[in-house]
């Protein structure tokens, strides 16, 4: 030690009269102390009773990675200012500075920082405070402490880049501001101050300014236009180069008076991509945007309150000045964020459900065709494969179920499983039937359903009185062609026929129902229930659905007992007198197999036919109208036609997804829509309805009456295997089911 001149007194180190309690770090100071240096100002002068006298060497920064020692504490790690404020210059004011002449307690206190003010300063701490303070330094500063902690270290960090311009060391006070933001992320204020120093810092590193890095908290914290962001956005007008999707979406999101809701946070790589889709929709050559006359400037305040200071950052327009198309752009991006609701609702209940079909389904169309759709184009992808060039693809609906993840079906199959059914194939742009969104025919799960090619679903007016009446007539002519166990094509030509020959019908209803049409002859519901509905219909539509039924069981030439049976049911439950049946069977057109003979031909000259048959003068033909009616026939013709092809081999289902919730919360009673679940309160309060003003209610809500009945006791079998209405004239609620249908309305 003496080759050091280090000597040992009261368990201290000494070299030139300056104590340390720590062997190298005397070596290291007697190493680097030559003539007229002052000491350190981390060592204190020790006296023959080994008390310490105050340091004696001017304030000054501590370089990181310096070791120090303040009074009993050794801090490694410097990056802070030290030393005695001498006189009246510029550190009295300093609330950074750490003076070992001021005394410290033996052991920290107040860790959360509760005694201390809103400006701390190191000099005002209580002295278990400035312990603390020293401790959570030389432990490396990663302890979470109490943030008036933090920001009296923030402030010599700030004022030693911009007041020093010590810019050689701006990486690393960058690096460390950033470390402790990650560090205390949640503190609004220290987050807002260290945002506007990296902001302002960005400035006057020695790289190069970069393109701001897209973020949900771009602009989070701040009550100012950040400056690296109209820096970099300035340089962008100075090229005079339209903005493109990101620069604008920097901008936006840099606004002060702009933040992102919830569904913006929680989903921004969705946003992101959305926007990008979107803005290119609109500006597909970029946003040319004119440079503005006001030059950028910039005035960085200090967190500490002790300093403000002009940041030069060269010649370049201000794009904070420039406001005209900031009213668009914010549209944009609020739009972008209502689309993306329904996706964020389900990531906050379920974030796993995040790449999976259900969370796909929720997505706009525009992003469908992007990787976060991915689920959905490959379930598009195998049904229309599966289709091909046919019209129609009847498919089982226990496969169904798993092809959209809701496990194996078994028994009927309930309204909520149909409606998703509803909800996965029209973004799939397909139909199917029977749809009890249009209709009140259920599945089964050792059933079919039928698949046809329908924009969006190839949505209709389920109660639409001409497509009501369309529906009657191709319901009655399906089952009277299979009444006989058979279906040939002379029945199909007549089920055609009916649907070309409905009234008021538009193109989506005809297709409608021709799949329709396709599923009852493929799968034959129970003739007693399709009897009840017949026989429910109005007085003046009786004996047009008589006159269906009878037409289709002619169509085929021939009349067979089981018709004839069926027949003899549909006059009873429409309540027309069963001995008509043998009468409209005499008086309808029968086709034969043979030419029929209408009489005998005899030669005789006569007036030749012109070779041009005139047209009457004013005759003029709808070229549109044909069109139409072509088009409509053709495409009749080749859904039913569907019915005699041939099975071809079909792609293998894809694994199960993981199982769907319902995504449509019920009003009432959890599984009924509004509407049902209205009529069942009806008759419920009620205690009993007479059926008039069961019906009148039912018209009211938009339902069919004898639909709603059906589908109000298919809901009450799926719930509690038995059905909640009851009666025929008068209408009541199942008794036994009284206390667990107010159980659900008061968990609703």
């Amino acid at each position: 030690m003496r080759d050091h001149g280090i000597s040992l007194s009261n368990g201290r180190y000494v070299v030139g009269g300056y104590g340390f309690s720590n062997l190298l770090q005397a070596i290291d100071y007697a190493r680097r102390r030559t003539p007229g240096t002052a000491a350190p100002v981390s060592e204190a002068a020790t006296s023959a009773s080994g008390q310490t006298a105050a340091p004696r060497f001017p304030a000054r920064w501590i370089a990181p990675g310096e070791a120090v020692q303040i009074a009993q504490v050794g801090i490694p790690h410097g990056m802070f200012y030290a030393g005695a404020a001498n006189g009246a210059g510029r550190w009295l004011g300093e609330r950074s500075l750490i003076d070992p002449s001021l005394p410290i307690g033996l052991s920290g206190t107040d860790p959360q920082g509760s005694e201390l003010p809103y400006w701390p300063s190191y000099r005002e701490l209580p002295k278990g405070c400035r312990r603390t303070y020293l401790d959570w330094l030389a432990g490396g500063r990663t302890a979470v402490v109490g943030i008036g902690y933090v920001f009296i270290f923030f402030y010599g960090l700030e004022r030693r880049l911009l007041v020093d311009k010590a810019f050689d060391e701006a990486e690393a006070i960058i690096a460390e501001v950033s470390r402790l933001l990650t560090t205390h992320a949640g503190n609004y204020s220290f987050e807002a101050h260290a945002r506007a120093f990296l902001d302002a810092a960005e400035l006057v590193r020695p790289t190069a300014i970069g393109k701001p890095e897209l973020s949900a908290r771009l602009g989070w914290g701040t009550y100012e236009f950040p400056i690296a962001t109209r820096r970099y956005l300035g340089g962008r007008l100075a090229e005079q180069a339209p903005l493109d999707a990101d620069d604008c979406l920097i901008w936006t999101l840099s606004l002060p008076d702009v933040s992102l809701r919830t569904p913006g946070s929680r989903c921004f790589e969705e946003l992101v991509a959305l926007w990008r889709i979107r803005f290119a929709r609109r500006h597909p050559d970029g946003l040319a945007v004119r440079a503005p006359k006001r030059r950028l400037s910039s005035l960085y305040r200090s967190a500490s309150g002790s300093f403000e200071i002009a940041i030069e950052v060269g010649d370049l327009p201000d794009i904070a000045a420039v406001a005209g198309p900031l009213a668009g752009l914010k549209d944009l991006l609020e739009d972008c964020q209502n689309e993306l609701d329904a996706y964020s609702r389900l990531l906050g209940r379920r974030p796993e459900a995040k790449g999976g079909l259900e969370a796909a389904l929720c997505l706009p169309d525009d992003l469908l065709e992007t990787e976060h759709g991915e689920s959905v184009r490959r379930l598009r992808s195998d049904l229309h494969g599966r289709m091909g060039d046919r019209p129609v693809l009847a498919l089982p609906v226990r496969e169904m179920g798993a092809l959209i993840g809701l496990g194996d079906l078994t028994g009927k199959v309930g309204i909520a499983v149909q409606r998703q059914f509803g909800v996965v194939l029209d973004r799939l742009d397909i139909a199917f039937e029977p749809d009890r969104r249009y209709g009140d025919a259920a599945l089964n799960a050792d059933g079919q359903l039928v698949l046809y090619r329908g924009e969006r679903g190839s949505p209709v007016e389920g109660d639409r009185p001409a497509y009501l009446a369309g529906r009657m007539g191709v319901e009655v002519s399906a089952l009277a062609a299979a009444s006989d166990g058979e279906v040939v094509m002379a029945e199909v030509e007549q089920i055609e026929a009916e649907i070309l020959g409905a009234p008021d019908l538009t193109p989506a209803e005809r297709r409608r129902l021709s799949a329709y049409a396709f599923w009852l002859v493929s799968d034959t519901p129970r003739q007693q229930a399709a009897m009840t509905r017949m026989g429910k219909v109005g007085l003046p539509m009786r004996s047009s659905v008589a006159r269906t039924a009878v037409a289709a069981v002619l169509a085929d030439g021939q009349v067979l007992p089981a018709e004839i049976r069926f027949l003899e049911k549909l006059y009873k439950a429409l309540g027309l007198p069963q001995d008509e049946v043998y009468g409209a069977l005499h008086r309808g057109p029968i086709r034969r197999d043979e030419p029929v003979t209408i009489a005998l031909a005899e030669t005789a000259d006569g007036v030749p036919l012109p070779v041009e048959i005139p047209v009457p003068a004013g005759v003029q033909f709808d070229a549109d109208r044909l069109a139409r009616i072509r088009q409509e026939t053709s495409e009749v013709s080749n859904l039913l036609a569907g019915i005699f092809r041939e099975d071809e081999t079909e792609v293998s289902a894809p694994a199960p997804l993981q199982q769907i919730e319902t995504m449509v919360r019920l009003s009432r009673f959890e599984g009924l829509d509004t509407a049902h679940a209205d009529l069942l309160g009806l008759v419920i309060d009620s205690g009993a309805i007479n059926r008039d003003q069961f019906d009148d209610h039912a018209r009211r809500l938009r339902l069919l009456p004898d639909g709603a009945l059906e589908t109000i006791n298919d809901w009450a079998f799926d719930r509690f295997d038995d059905p909640v209405l009851e009666g025929d004239e008068v209408i009541s609620a199942a008794s036994h089911l009284q206390s667990r249908l107010t159980a659900m309305e008061h968990a609703a």
